[in-house]
């Protein structure tokens, strides 16, 4: 039996047995439209880096170097845009 894609078959149904007040705060019949909200379960790649950095107690404020550096890299691949991390700004 094929795996569930849990990115592209939620349900009303399904997102009402979910915690949080999206899902909460309106009557049945309303669909909320909330922005930031993701309707999907938190990827494992997610889940691990933040496990990983708790465990590591790598939680404070710290440098974005490696961040704009990995932006750069996909602009460029993905978008054939010529940037460095210089570029690159993180707000």
């Amino acid at each position: 039996m094929p795996k569930k894609d849990p990115f592209n078959s939620s349900t009303v149904e399904s997102m009402l047995k979910v915690p949080g007040l999206k899902w909460h705060t309106n009557p049945p019949d309303v669909i909320p439209m909330w922005i930031a909200a993701p309707d999907f379960p938190i990827a494992p790649e997610v889940k691990r880096a933040l496990r990983d950095a708790v465990e590591a107690e790598d939680v404070f404020y710290n440098t974005d170097a490696a961040a704009k550096a990995a932006m750069a890299e996909k602009i460029a691949r993905f978008n054939k845009i010529a940037v460095t991390s210089e570029d690159v700004q993180v707000i």
